[in-house]
């Protein structure tokens, strides 16, 4: 949806695009735009949940990307005031990343990454300290803190690779066991 429509700096800016190719000359153009960083933090959001409102408003010219967050749900810590902030980002992989934050006040952090329901998030000091992922801004995740200081991790962690995890263990533990009892039975019968 994002490609077939008229493209204008907030689309590029919020798909963190810096270059375009051109298909038919190879030839690829730098856009000298600003775009959103790996991890935002906001104090300005807008609850929407239907989806072509967020897509139309995400395209009008006069939506500031970078001062408002669209969330599919409301936040559970409410931003009321803009505050200072700073992030530094601790680690990044495919399946997570870490990061810390410390802000003056509550506030939206969104991760520009694609949003899926197998997306978790918690405080890494403290894994029992857990925040719920939103969608946000038609593609992207968020969650939203409190005030202070934060240690957080966003790990990729879907249901059916636990799964296959714990068949894998059974499988191993399954065939070890055997392995053990094949060589027992085999000194066992050699003996007498």
């Amino acid at each position: 949806l994002f490609y077939r429509k008229k493209r204008n700096n907030n689309i590029w800016g919020i798909l963190r695009c810096k270059y375009v190719v051109d298909f038919k000359t190879g030839l690829s153009k730098n856009l000298n735009i600003k775009t959103l960083n790996k991890i935002n933090l906001f104090y300005d959001y807008t609850k929407e949940t239907n989806k072509d409102t967020i897509y139309e408003t995400l395209f009008n010219e006069n939506f500031n990307i970078f001062d408002n967050v669209i969330l599919e749900k409301e936040p559970y810590f409410k931003p009321r005031v803009k505050g200072i902030y700073n992030i530094n980002i601790l680690s990044f992989n495919e399946n997570s990343i870490d990061f810390e934050v410390n802000t003056t006040e509550p506030a939206v952090i969104l991760y520009a990454d694609n949003y899926t329901k197998d997306w978790i998030a918690y405080n890494i000091e403290n894994s029992k300290e857990k925040y719920e992922v939103i969608c946000a801004d038609y593609i992207y995740k968020a969650i939203s803190i409190d005030k202070g200081y934060h240690k957080i991790r966003f790990e990729y962690k879907p249901l059916s690779f636990i799964i296959g995890a714990w068949i894998s263990m059974f499988s191993w533990i399954i065939f070890i066991s055997c392995y053990v009892i094949l060589i027992l039975k085999k000194k066992f019968f050699s003996v007498q």
